[in-house]
């Protein structure tokens, strides 16, 4: 066939199975909504033995139909009757007849070639389409077979599943081949009524997400003109995004060159979905079996430390108590105590990550003096610490009763002041405020410690994951992780500002109703 800057949905259609139309020996010719001619196949030009460099000047109707009569030797009253043919398509475009007549076309009246069969069909636009046909004898098997084969064709392009585009062969850059047909598939999937991307390129289907890696790798294949299939991410009307797999197929004519590429686009957004389903389940499954083997190493090494102090302490205590004065006893006794409340804080944090994971931690929220609990947490951390660090606590509510889980703040509080010990250095300040707005309170601790990298800052809240500089200092990479579970759990947001060297400000924010004294 030969290839056009405009065509008509059944010129588009005939392409997607020229072998078909040369079996029928089909002759076409497509004119505008202006009477001219647009489009044409070159069963037309060996039918009638026209010129097809002056078809290809687009004449008009009536130049076109004074030359073929003059070719032809038609009678005066079979070019009558094409000139009625015509009237009467036009006569109802939006429901378009397809009148017949059994004229002879290729002689004048004294030749006994066989008649052609000639259909003119309108369309809405006023444009028509003219197609010849040879005409075997009445409901012959070959006429019956020939119908049914170009219903069944027209049936699965219109009635197809997949998006169906053919567009012309030519340019391959920028702006790329134009969209001559789209089936109805193609509104469905994409939103696009074929008049808003007929003359387009299907360049306006992709988006800032669309991979320009496979866009790159697709034009390689047109250039080669080569079939290809490649899966990409397009946009639909509303700019919504779906995945589809593109089949595109250059379609060559009868002279050996190429006229336009068929694309069929099959939407895969559910297939997509499961595999990233999948992906994202087998990365959970990985993620757990490597915090599995975190938990195990980390377990192993804070467990078996405390213990062998433990058993250290108590068989000194059996071989040499009587020996010691009652405060050298009592330092051992202390020892125990505190590495047996290590262990204790330990394992109650393994099992609040447990019950968090699970599901089965809830918030259980009371009214209490707020103020008055961050002043006796600030005391009970002081004497903790000794005096290796000052830390101070500033409120400036008015409301002090709050509305929060007591339990759950606690955690969130002493993991933040414990850590702002343990990473800053000796004599230097933590600041602990406490701030309100309508309906937040906020809780500020800021340290001189040695801050956090930016490398590590995206992994803070990771389960047993440890900054870079944090060197020898002993820890379990729970405490900021349970932080984010309870600050989750209170409906709250927490925001780190670290520089390393510098120090660390955590920012806490949580929802509460607070009143200035205790309600009812």
């Amino acid at each position: 066939m030969t290839s056009f800057t405009h065509a008509s949905p059944p010129v588009a259609l005939s392409e997607l199975a020229p072998w078909l139309l040369d079996q029928l020996d089909e002759a076409i010719a497509f004119f505008s909504a202006d009477l001219r001619l647009v489009c044409f196949n070159q069963s037309l030009v060996k039918r009638w033995e026209l010129d097809s460099e002056w078809l290809q000047t687009q004449p008009t109707w009536s130049d076109f139909l004074q030359t073929v009569s003059q070719q032809q030797q038609w009678l005066p009253e079979q070019r009558e009757t094409m000139e009625q043919l015509l009237e009467l398509a036009w006569r109802s475009p939006h429901q378009p007849l397809t009148p017949n007549a059994d004229i002879n076309l290729n002689a004048s009246r004294y030749s006994k070639s066989p008649p052609l069969r000639l259909k003119l069909t309108g369309y809405p636009d006023r444009s028509f389409l003219l197609t010849l046909l040879p005409t075997p004898p009445a409901n012959s098997p070959e006429q019956q077979l020939q119908e049914e084969r170009l219903r069944l064709l027209e049936s699965v392009v219109v009635h197809a599943n997949d998006s169906i585009l053919i567009t012309e062969a030519e340019p391959l850059e920028s702006p790329g081949p134009r969209i001559l047909y789209v089936n109805p598939a193609f509104t469905r999937i994409t939103g696009y009524l074929p008049e808003e991307v007929l003359g387009k390129t299907p360049r306006l289907l992709q988006g800032p997400n669309t991979d320009p890696a496979t866009v790159a790798r697709l034009r390689t294949s047109l250039h080669n003109w080569e079939a290809t299939v490649v899966e990409l991410l397009n946009y639909r009307k509303d700019r919504s995004e779906f995945w589809v797999e593109l089949s595109v197929v250059p379609v060559m004519n009868q002279e050996g060159r190429y006229t336009h590429w068929i694309a069929v686009q099959r939407d895969i957004n559910q297939r997509k979905r499961v595999e990233t389903e999948l992906q994202n389940t087998l990365q959970q499954q990985i993620e757990v079996s490597q915090m599995r083997s975190r938990f195990v190493s980390m377990t192993s090494h804070e467990f078996r430390t405390p213990l062998t102090s433990i058993l250290s302490a108590s068989e000194l205590l059996e071989h040499y108590g009587h020996a010691w004065t009652e405060e050298e006893r009592l330092e051992q006794l202390h020892l125990i105590q505190s590495t047996v409340q290590h262990m204790t804080q330990l394992l109650d944090d393994i099992l609040l990550i447990g019950r968090s994971e699970g599901g089965r931690l809830e918030v259980y929220p009371v009214w209490f003096d707020v103020v008055t609990f961050c002043h006796t947490l600030t005391s009970s951390i002081q004497n903790s610490v000794g005096r290796e660090h000052l830390i101070t606590f500033d409120s400036q509510i008015t409301r002090p009763y709050a509305f929060l889980d007591q339990k759950l703040l606690q955690r969130i509080l002493s993991n933040l002041l414990s850590n702002a010990a343990k990473y800053s250095p000796q004599g230097t300040l933590i600041r602990f405020d406490l701030e309100q707005d309508v309906d937040n309170l906020t809780f500020i601790i800021q340290d001189e410690g040695i801050g956090i990298p930016i490398e590590d800052q995206a992994h803070l809240f990771d389960f047993f994951y440890r900054g870079n500089n944090v060197g020898t200092t002993p820890g379990t990479g729970l405490g900021l992780a349970i932080v984010k579970n309870c600050v989750d759990l209170c409906k709250g947001q927490i925001r780190v500002e670290s520089t390393p060297n510098v120090g660390t400000l955590f920012r806490v924010t949580l929802p509460a109703s607070t009143e200035a004294t205790r309600p009812e």
